[in-house]
């Protein structure tokens, strides 16, 4: 594993730790990026994660800078300045990650993943800045975003997993 690089604490709160810094682009706002990731609620790598990208076989893709449902807009804030193939591990506060209304299991009636207010620890992995690589085999011309969501790589290289 290589040597963790110094952290940091943004201005919002996030501490983020720079696990490794990537050799590939630059990601920048604007660009369609993919990425797996874990969220913990108790630390990293403790216990099952509340949500992960690999338990859908594919790196989830997003408009950096533009955060959704589930790229929360820390999530999104600790991926702008990272480069392709970089890990960053993120301490998110709750205001940043999923706030007031938690993270209610698919179909749990209540029961959370995690809990309103609750502060996440983030592992991100950025699979694709921005070059493309994913979207020629996840998002190939043709194909329906509908049949694109089912096709799978873990990571996004031709005749790999």
């Amino acid at each position: 594993m290589p040597e963790q690089l110094p952290n940091k604490k943004l201005p919002s709160g996030m501490v983020i730790y720079e696990m490794y810094q990537g050799t590939g682009r630059l990601a920048q706002k604007g660009d369609l990026v993919y990425a797996h990731f874990k969220v913990w609620t108790n630390n990293f790598r403790n216990g099952p994660p509340a949500d992960s990208s690999l338990q859908d076989t594919r790196p989830y893709d997003w408009i950096l800078g533009q955060p959704d449902d589930r790229m929360r807009k820390g999530f999104d804030e600790a991926v702008q300045g990272m480069r392709e193939d970089g890990w960053r591990r993120i301490i998110v506060p709750p205001e940043l990650a999923y706030g007031e209304e938690g993270l209610v299991k698919s179909g749990g009636r209540g029961i959370y993943l995690v809990k309103p207010n609750e502060k996440v620890y983030l592992d991100v992995i950025l699979v694709d800045a921005g070059t493309g690589k994913c979207a020629a085999i996840l998002r190939p011309p043709g194909v329906t975003e509908r049949g694109a969501r089912n096709l799978k790589s873990l990571s996004c290289v031709r005749n790999a997993p």
